[in-house]
């Protein structure tokens, strides 16, 4: 896992890849298994039969452990990306309640519910209110929250799918 960190700082990312992949197949583990998931989320012409983002997230997020919360902020990215909008609501969720202090985790929440139309659960305006308080994230937390209620507006309305703005 450490050489893996050395190429990883060197941007090499095949070779950290490589040694990641290695380290699983002699004694697999969450942090392993995370990392290797960043780097083929980031770069997905290195993803071979097995050795996949969503795979090696999935076996992060099954280990009970502080980087649970990540592997499924990235997992959520790999699904949003996939068009897998279910999927991508489900895990982004699972992230911001298993680390309702990180502003990203919460954004992405709220993100994937206005993307994928998912915004008349009871969660979606929980993950979407802008919070004053986190002042660093507040201006990007306000612009979801406003986009968030004209998607709920929208969809009430019954909007039209020929000019349907999310598509």
């Amino acid at each position: 896992v450490e050489i893996a960190r050395i190429y990883e700082d060197h941007e090499h990312w095949a070779e950290a890849s490589q040694s990641l992949q290695r380290s699983l197949s002699a004694q697999p583990s969450a942090r392993a298994n995370l990392r290797l998931g960043k780097i083929l989320y980031d770069h997905p012409q290195l993803e071979s039969g097995e050795a996949t983002a969503r795979s090696t997230l999935r076996a992060a997020a099954g280990i009970d452990g502080p980087h649970q919360a990540e592997a499924n902020y990235y997992l959520s990215k790999v699904e949003e990306r996939a068009r897998h909008g279910f999927e991508a609501v489900n895990y982004a969720t699972i992230a911001a309640r298993l680390n309702s202090s990180d502003p990203l985790y919460r954004q992405q929440a709220c993100l994937t519910r206005i993307v994928f139309k998912r915004t008349h659960d009871s969660s979606g305006q929980a993950y979407c209110t802008a919070n004053a308080s986190d002042t660093e994230a507040y201006p990007t937390a306000l612009f979801y929250e406003g986009m968030f209620w004209l998607r709920e507006a929208y969809l009430t309305s019954g909007g039209n799918q020929r000019n349907n703005w999310a598509q």
